[in-house]
């Protein structure tokens, strides 16, 4: 399973993408053309779309494409995810996370972002996500992430097939105090698409949880809806993604 993994401000000795079934619209036919890979940044959400709450956050040093080992060095076995993504068919992914400035002593959202993965086939990503479901459902595997066989889930609806979770944990401030952690992740894919979205804060009470929890599905709302426009226009480049090996 893709667990995709932010800086240890972000998301402190834990986790991030992981992949199971939810239901969606029917984008059946979305991606049968060529997709370059100068159209995966245009997916992705800027700063300005988290709202004047991130305004200062500081972009993440590895935001932009990713390569394959990128991807899956956040995973608790990265060989293994790196195996999983070759067999299916992974061909690009671009990551855009933003950070709190005010690092480990921040006080409500730590950091918040979006990735966009594409496939060579929309069967491939089909078997990526039943593969990782399966990691996720299985309390015995030893594949994909451990965290988030221990999350909450989140049902949402984008795409063909959604799923979130709500990560709780703590973590170790560098003045030695401990602090609350809470992440959301939400996952979707369209056809040889896949999105997700992520917000972490500290020390938040339950209404400001249950604030963060809607802004997560509303921004996954809207980069879902941005998959579909860039997918709905004609392509500016012939080239095919890169692989990024």
């Amino acid at each position: 399973m893709a667990r995709y993994q932010v800086t240890a401000l972000v998301l402190p000795a834990v986790l991030l993408a992981a992949v199971g079934c939810g239901s969606g619209g029917d984008s059946a036919d979305d991606t049968a053309r060529q997709i370059s890979n100068e159209e995966l940044p245009k997916i992705v959400l800027s700063l300005d779309q988290f709202g004047p709450e991130l305004a200062g956050f500081t972009p993440d040093a590895e935001n932009g494409f990713q390569t394959i080992d990128q991807v899956a060095k956040g995973e608790d076995d990265p060989a293994a995810e790196r195996a999983d993504l070759e067999r299916f068919g992974w061909t690009a992914a671009y990551q855009s996370m933003f950070a709190n400035p005010n690092g480990d002593q921040s006080v409500g959202v730590l950091g918040a972002g979006s990735v966009a993965y594409l496939f060579a086939t929309s069967d491939g990503l089909n078997g990526y996500w039943q593969d990782s479901m399966n990691e996720v459902d299985n309390p015995d595997s030893t594949g994909g992430s451990a965290a988030l066989r221990n999350a909450e889930r989140i049902k949402f609806e984008a795409g063909d097939e959604a799923i979130g979770f709500k990560i709780r944990d703590q973590f170790q401030r560098g003045d030695g105090s401990t602090a609350n952690f809470t992440g959301w992740l939400l996952l979707f894919r369209r056809d040889r698409l896949m999105g997700a979205v992520f917000i972490s804060a500290s020390d938040i009470d339950n209404l400001e949880g249950q604030r963060l929890q809607g802004k997560a599905e509303s921004l996954a709302t809207v980069l879902n809806d941005r998959m579909a426009a860039t997918l709905a226009s004609q392509p500016t480049s012939a080239a095919p993604a890169a692989a990024g090996r």
